[in-house]
C-alpha cells in the first residue's frame, strides 16, 4: 500500500508544548501536552477529548490504498498521541448507530486510518483486520491504558468483553450472544449453514412485526417482511467470525453477508384522510408502452415524478430533468451503493422522501407526495410496481426494466418520454450507442477459438451471472465470452469444482469484493485468470446495473480482456469523457488502470 503524508500540525504543536517551559517565567513542574480543545462542532470525541474536522485536517493526512480505493484521512495512533493516550492497549471504535468494534493497538501501524467519507463522516480503514473493525461513521474512540503500577499478585480478572458482531434495533450482539440462542443447521443448494434463528434475534432486539432492514460492512444494504421469514431463515455463521443472512426461498437480494446492522423499518403513519388521484383529462394526456408492454396514459406535461429505481434517477439526470424528481429509492436517499454516485453529483436528492413501508412502496406516502407519474423497473422491484398499480389504479405507474441491452435503448425512450425531453433522449442513444461501436470496431473481428473466457461472479464467486443478465451483455459486447453461459437464473451458486472446470482467463466481482481473498483461497488456485493475475472488481456500483454507466464498464472490461488492442487508449480520459458528455461531471472513482 501506498502512503503520502503531509505536515503534521497538531503533533508538533503538541512536541512544542512538551519542551516549552524552561525560560524564568516557567512553572516548576510543566503542564502535560495540551490535547485538542472541545469544540462545538466536534466531530469525533477520542477519550473524551473532541476534535472539530478543522482540527483533523490540520494533522498529518495519510492516504491509503485499500480494497482498490485511495482513502485519505488521519492516523489512529496520531489521533492517540493527540489525545495522549498512546500507551492505550486496546480502543473501541464507535459509530454513529452504536455498532463496536475492539482492536488491539499493538495491531494499528501508520495505515490505520480514520478515513473521511461522504456527508463528512469518518470511515475506520484498517487493513490487515477483519472488516469488522472498519466502523462506518466513526464518532467516537474509546480506550483502555496499560497500568504503570508496580508488579503484583495476579488477580482474578473479569475477561474482555466480547466483540460486537452487529446492532439490530440499537441492541449489540456478541458471538457469546449468539451461542446462548438455539443452534440451527439447514442444507441449501447442496451447501450447510450453521447459526440461529433470525426471529430469535429479532425477538431478543424487539422486532416483533413489519420488515427489517439488513446492512453489510460495505454498505450493502437488503430488506425483507417478518412475514416471510420462518423456522430456516438463519444468521449463519461465516469463516470471519460475523454472520450472513440466510433465507431459503427467498430473493436472493436479501441473503446480505457481513452483516452489522438490522434496523425495523415502519411504515409511515397515516396522519390524515388520503388524497386521491387526479383524473388525466383525455385531451392532456398521452400514451407510452412501457417496458413489459404496457399502455400507460401519463400527463401531457409531467412536472413531478417519483423514480424508483437510481438506474432511472441517473438517466432523469443525464436527460436534463432531475428537478422534476419529487420521490427516490431507498438507497439515493442514503447515497449508498447504487445511489452513491448520483448523489455525490446531486445531493439534494438525498433530501427527497424515500415512500417505501419495508420491502414494499407505501401508497399512503406515494399518494401525499402527489407525483404526476412512478418509474420503477429491475428484478424484484416489478412486484413493488404491481401491488402499487393494484392499491393506487388511477396512477400512472411505467416501468423501465433495463435488464438487457436489447431493450436499454428503448427505455430511455421511455423515460425521455415520461418526463417530456425525447430530444435529449435521442441525442444519448445516438453517443451511447456510438461508444458500442467503437468497442465493436476493436474487439469485432475476435476469432471465437480466441476470445476471452470471462466469469462474472457477484460479491464473491460463489454465484455468477447467466445470460438472463445484463452482465452477461457486457460480456459479450467486450468480445468476451461468459463461461456460465449454458446456466439460466438470478446467480445461481457456483462450487470451487465448477470454476476450475470452466477455468476463465478473467475474472470480474463487483465493486467492493474482496479480490486478495480470491487470490488467496487454495481452492481455485489453478484457475488461469487467478495464476496470471487477471481478477478484477468493478471499479463503480452501479456498473452492473442499469445506470448509464454500465455501457461505459462495457469498454473498461473489454480493456482488462484484450489490453493489446487497447493500448493506445487513455481509459481514464475516456472515462472523463463518458461522464461528462452523458453526466455533465468528470469521473471521480477509483483508478482504472491496472
Amino acid at each position: 500500500m501506498k502512503i503520502h503524508k503531509a505536515t503534521m500540525v497538531v503533533i508538533l504543536l503538541l512536541l512544542m508544548l512538551t519542551t516549552a517551559g524552561c525560560g524564568p517565567q516557567a512553572s516548576p513542574t510543566p503542564e502535560p501536552p495540551a490535547a485538542p480543545p472541545a469544540s462545538a462542532e466536534a466531530v469525533l470525541t477520542v477519550a473524551g477529548v473532541s476534535f472539530a474536522m478543522g482540527e483533523l485536517e490540520a494533522m498529518e493526512q495519510v492516504q491509503v490504498d485499500a480494497d482498490g480505493e485511495a482513502r485519505t484521512g488521519v492516523a489512529i495512533l496520531d489521533l492517540l498521541a493527540a489525545a495522549n493516550v498512546a500507551d492505550a492497549a486496546a480502543i473501541s471504535l464507535v459509530g454513529r448507530d452504536g455498532y463496536t468494534a475492539e482492536v488491539a493497538v499493538a495491531d494499528l501501524n501508520a495505515e490505520s486510518i480514520l478515513a473521511y467519507g461522504e456527508g463528512g463522516v469518518l470511515d475506520a480503514v484498517i487493513p490487515g483486520q477483519g472488516k469488522g473493525a472498519w466502523v462506518r461513521d466513526t464518532v467516537a474512540i474509546e480506550v483502555g491504558t496499560v497500568s504503570e503500577a508496580p508488579a503484583a499478585e495476579p488477580q482474578p480478572t473479569s475477561p474482555p468483553p466480547a466483540e460486537t458482531i452487529f446492532v439490530a434495533n440499537g441492541v449489540p450482539f456478541t458471538m457469546p450472544d449468539l451461542q446462548a440462542l438455539e443452534q440451527i443447521e439447514i442444507d441449501v443448494e447442496d451447501k450447510h449453514y450453521t447459526g440461529v434463528r433470525l426471529l430469535d434475534v429479532l425477538a431478543a432486539a424487539g422486532i416483533a412485526e413489519g420488515s427489517i432492514s439488513l446492512v453489510a460492512s460495505d454498505g450493502y444494504e437488503g430488506q425483507v417482511a417478518l412475514d416471510v421469514l420462518d423456522e430456516q431463515s438463519l444468521l449463519a455463521y461465516n469463516d470471519e467470525g460475523g454472520v450472513n443472512v440466510v433465507l431459503p426461498g427467498y430473493d436472493r437480494g436479501s441473503w446480505v453477508k457481513y452483516i452489522i446492522r438490522i434496523e425495523p423499518l415502519d411504515a409511515p403513519q397515516a396522519a390524515g384522510p388520503l388524497p386521491t388521484v387526479k383524473p388525466l383529462v383525455p385531451g392532456d394526456a398521452v400514451t407510452v408502452v412501457d417496458s413489459l408492454g404496457n399502455k400507460v396514459s401519463i400527463p401531457r406535461d409531467v412536472n413531478s415524478v417519483a423514480s424508483m429505481r437510481s438506474g432511472i434517477t441517473e438517466i432523469i439526470c443525464a436527460l436534463g430533468e432531475c428537478d422534476k424528481i419529487v420521490a427516490v429509492d431507498e438507497m439515493v436517499k442514503d447515497g449508498s451503493a447504487y445511489g452513491e454516485f448520483i448523489t455525490g453529483a446531486h445531493p439534494e436528492l438525498m433530501d427527497l422522501p424515500a415512500p417505501y413501508a419495508g420491502h414494499d412502496l407505501s401508497v399512503e406516502e406515494i399518494l401525499r407526495i402527489g407525483p404526476d407519474l412512478l418509474l420503477h423497473g429491475g428484478y424484484g422491484r416489478i412486484k413493488q410496481a404491481e401491488a402499487l398499480m393494484k392499491q393506487a389504479p388511477g396512477l400512472p405507474v411505467v416501468i423501465a426494466h433495463f435488464e438487457t441491452i436489447e431493450q436499454y435503448m428503448d427505455d430511455i425512450r421511455i423515460v425521455g418520454q415520461c418526463v417530456d425531453a425525447e430530444d435529449r433522449a435521442e441525442e444519448l442513444i445516438a453517443y451511447l450507442e456510438s461508444q458500442l461501436d467503437e468497442i465493436a470496431a476493436r474487439v469485432g473481428d475476435v476469432p471465437e477459438d480466441e476470445k476471452v473466457r470471462v466469469f462474472y461472479g457477484g460479491h464473491e464467486i460463489d454465484h455468477v451471472y447467466t445470460p438472463d443478465t445484463f452482465e452477461h451483455a457486457q460480456i459479450v459486447l467486450a468480445g468476451g465470452v461468459n463461461v456460465a453461459q449454458e446456466l439460466s437464473g438470478w446467480l445461481p451458486d457456483v462450487s470451487a469444482e465448477q470454476l476450475l472446470i470452466w477455468d476463465p482467463e478473467v475474472i470480474v466481482v463487483l465493486n467492493g469484493a474482496d479480490v486478495e481473498a480470491i487470490f488467496d483461497d487454495p481452492q481455485v488456485a489453478d484457475v488461469s485468470a487467478i495464476k496470471n493475475g487477471r481478477v478484477y472488481a468493478l471499479p463503480e456500483a452501479g456498473w452492473d446495473f442499469s445506470s448509464p454507466r454500465a455501457l461505459f464498464a462495457i469498454q473498461w472490461l473489454a480493456t482488462k480482456l484484450y489490453p493489446e488492442r487497447f493500448a493506445d487508449l487513455d481509459i481514464e480520459a475516456e472515462a472523463d469523457e463518458f461522464y461528462q458528455a452523458v453526466f455533465g461531471v468528470d469521473y471521480t472513482g477509483p483508478a482504472l488502470g491496472d
